[in-house]
């Protein structure tokens, strides 16, 4: 098993490389906001413009789509990666003596890693709602194109409907995500305090241990005194006894 110091440089390691992640999945969505910026300005215009101009801004934003889904999947794993090393972490610095630099760094790791997965679920909140949001401008922009105005406000609604519909399962669905999330940080924040404070308890007792041994010898000697003391009595008591027969 990894020791403590490979397991904490792990840990660093891997928050330094899951921060350049997150700031490169926001810079994504960034991104992919100014496209579907776009993609609006194209449904709202009076007369669209050339149709292959329209479907290569779409197909460029479903790219956009594709690769924020792709990096949102990316950034998950190196969460739940960082998470399985800050448990190990916590596993190896239990079986240590316990030091305030280690307690220290291990609620850091632990905040850190609480931090990455709240900013996960808000940029992974975005990206579902940018997703929803393209199915509708992408039916509204292929319906422009075949001209079927007169239908398409009619299945703009609809859909309009259905995206809202979808938009709040996905909060809602998000929101119980980020409390059960939540959860489990504070489980793991609580193990991780409860194996501190036994490997304090196991580090005194270790310490303690000589002083304990050395007092339970102690009162072995004392019984010993005590013993001999008695049979030393009795034998005197006994010579007392034959003495006086004998007299």
């Amino acid at each position: 098993m990894p020791t403590w110091p490979e397991l904490n440089a792990r840990a660093r390691h891997l928050e330094q490389d899951l921060s350049v992640k997150l700031s490169s999945l926001s810079a994504r969505l960034s991104t992919l906001a100014r496209s579907e910026l776009l993609l609006r300005q194209l449904d709202s215009a009076a007369s669209l413009p050339d149709p292959e101009v329209v479907a290569g801004q779409v197909q460029s934003h479903a790219d956009l789509v594709d690769l924020a889904i792709a990096q949102i999947a990316d950034v998950r794993e190196a969460v739940e990666a960082l998470a399985t090393v800050v448990r190990l972490a916590s596993a190896a610095a239990a079986d240590e003596p316990p030091s305030t630099s280690k307690t220290g760094s291990i609620s850091r790791h632990t905040d850190i890693l609480a931090s990455s997965r709240s900013e996960l679920d808000a940029l992974t909140k975005v990206g579902q709602e940018s997703a929803a949001r393209f199915q509708l401008l992408e039916t509204g922009l292929r319906s422009s194109l075949l001209g079927s105005h007169a239908g398409s406000d009619s299945l703009r609604r609809g859909l309009l409907q259905e995206s809202l519909g979808i938009a709040e399962s996905n909060r809602q669905a998000s929101a119980l995500i980020s409390q059960a999330l939540l959860a489990q940080d504070s489980l793991e924040h609580q193990g991780a305090h409860v194996s501190s404070v036994s490997a304090q308890i196991y580090s005194s007792f270790i310490t303690r241990l000589p002083s304990i041994s050395a007092t339970i010898q102690s009162i072995g000697r004392y019984r010993n005194r005590d013993t001999v003391v008695l049979a030393v009595v009795a034998a005197l008591c006994v010579c007392f006894i034959l003495w006086y027969k004998l007299k």
